[in-house]
């Protein structure tokens, strides 16, 4: 998250949403992306095998994932 100024930027937007619409879920879930996005940043730094590259790609889906459920518990 700390390269992906846009990401990280986004992440802020629905923060503020989430806290200004009193939706707790949404800012629950922009923290669970962050600390997905944070882990899949840390395992890419690393030399892993491909069941670590696995792991990391999966994270960094479920961190995409939970950004699309805070949106769009926003929306609804």
């Amino acid at each position: 998250m700390n390269q992906n100024t846009a990401g990280a930027v986004l992440m802020l937007v629905l923060a503020a949403a989430g806290i200004a619409w009193n939706e707790p879920f949404a800012v629950m879930m922009v923290a669970a992306t962050c600390a997905l996005a944070f882990v899949c940043e840390e395992l890419c730094d690393l030399e892993l095998n491909e069941v670590g590259e696995t792991v990391a790609k999966t994270l960094a889906v479920a961190s995409w994932l939970t950004t699309a459920v805070a949106f769009f518990s926003l929306m609804f």
